[in-house]
């Protein structure tokens, strides 16, 4: 797979697909409220890559899915225009925001034009080849950033790479594979999963990654499936056997502590939260978090960890339980990996946010690479480097001119 630092930029036309984060939230009481380490954290990678194109002197070009719009949909979004002026007080170039380009768009070196998301354009999650080719006649070099560009079936991450003259992966997809790569294969160990995904999905995601983790913590109905696995009772909250099932599947590949106590809240009286053992949750218990007693061991458990990888929430409305197991990361000596916004959110009214190691923005891509799935749009970028070898040629003497593109 060729790379984006391979590549003399100078003078090409060089299209950057990424994912420009809009979003910032942060989670207070039992509800998101905006500002978050997230967001920083994101949009500081992500200008790193604009900026190391622009310095060398490439025409740049980004697109990205940043406003949440169907095909039909044209309206001005506020939250663009906040990121517009972001990106120039960051990049201390003028940035020039761009509708109707798919005929074509000029664009001066060493400045930045930034294209109306992809998701307005008809086809763009369709797969349709006649969008991607129009896509990649805009370049003359595409560069993929970002692992959570490459997995959804739309032509901007895998039909320009299919396309464009020379396709290439950015430093944020590098580093993310590369990360995936090392704790797949030679992770610091103890290594611990904090698998908190609220609708009982991880199981069926990321339970052929449960294997490469020494200890699996796992919260909210994941946690209550695998009580009933164990053949304990939780009243008739958890009743769908596939969700039993896969439990029974993840209980057996690692070693998962099961909960024994929970924060509940009752109807009508949702804002009364109590805890309960698991063994008393009754027909209209709904379960908010994890009790004190399990939150304990679980932050036993993860002071022993060398590498740490929070996956998301340990309850649906995170309340003393997720927010003990949190400072009990921060407090680790551990590498800590957070795949979502949910650490981070959790961590920042501490001022804490800053333990984190390494934030992969997307959950399901970030897992897909760790369990060794390669995404067909990363796969296309090795498919394009072989096909493009004979283009990238080292400089072969002190003083020559290299050939690269």
């Amino acid at each position: 797979m060729i790379k984006m630092t391979d590549l003399n930029l100078a003078g090409k036309r060089v299209l950057i697909r990424s994912k420009l984060p809009l979003m910032q939230w942060r989670y207070v009481g039992s509800a998101f409220q905006d500002s978050a380490h997230i967001y920083h954290s994101h949009l500081k990678r992500s200008l790193a890559t604009i900026d190391m194109a622009i310095k060398a002197g490439a025409k740049v070009m980004v697109i990205a899915d940043f406003v949440n719009i169907s095909e039909r949909e044209r309206n001005a979004d506020p939250d663009s225009k906040k990121l517009i002026d972001r990106l120039q007080n960051n990049l201390g170039v003028p940035v020039r925001f761009a509708r109707d380009y798919l005929d074509g768009i000029e664009v001066e070196a060493g400045k930045l034009v930034l294209l109306e998301s992809c998701k307005i354009n008809t086809g763009e999650q369709n797969d349709s080849d006649e969008l991607a080719q129009r896509y990649a006649a805009l370049c003359d070099i595409f560069v993929m950033d970002d692992i959570s560009c490459v997995y959804p079936s739309y032509d901007s991450p895998h039909g320009i790479a299919k396309y464009a003259p020379i396709a290439c992966a950015g430093p944020l997809l590098v580093a993310d594979l590369e990360l995936a790569s090392r704790l797949r294969h030679n992770p610091e160990r103890p290594l611990i999963i904090i698998d908190g995904n609220s609708r009982g999905i991880s199981f069926v995601f990321f339970g052929g990654s449960a294997a490469l983790a020494d200890h699996m913590l796992v919260g909210n109905r994941s946690a209550l499936a695998l009580v009933v696995a164990a053949g304990h009772s939780v009243g008739t909250v958890i009743k769908d056997e596939r969700e039993i099932s896969d439990a029974e599947c993840l209980a057996a590949s690692c070693n998962i502590p099961l909960i024994t106590d929970v924060m509940e809240s009752r109807f009508p009286h949702k804002d009364r939260v109590t805890v309960k053992p698991v063994s008393e949750l009754e027909n209209d218990s709904r379960v908010v978090d994890i009790g004190p007693e399990t939150a304990s061991r679980f932050a036993a458990l993860v002071a022993t960890a060398k590498t740490i990888i929070w996956i998301g929430r340990l309850g649906w409305e995170p309340q003393e339980g997720s927010r003990t197991v949190a400072h009990a990361v921060a407090a680790s000596s551990a590498y800590v990996v957070c795949t979502n916004g949910w650490l981070c959110s959790l961590l920042e009214q501490s001022g804490e946010s800053e333990r984190v190691n390494y934030l992969a923005y997307n959950t399901f891509e970030f897992w897909s690479a760790l369990t060794g799935e390669t995404p067909r749009a990363v796969a296309i970028l090795e498919d394009r480097a072989k096909e493009m070898e004979r283009l990238i040629q080292p400089d072969q003497t002190e003083g020559q001119t290299s050939n690269s593109p």
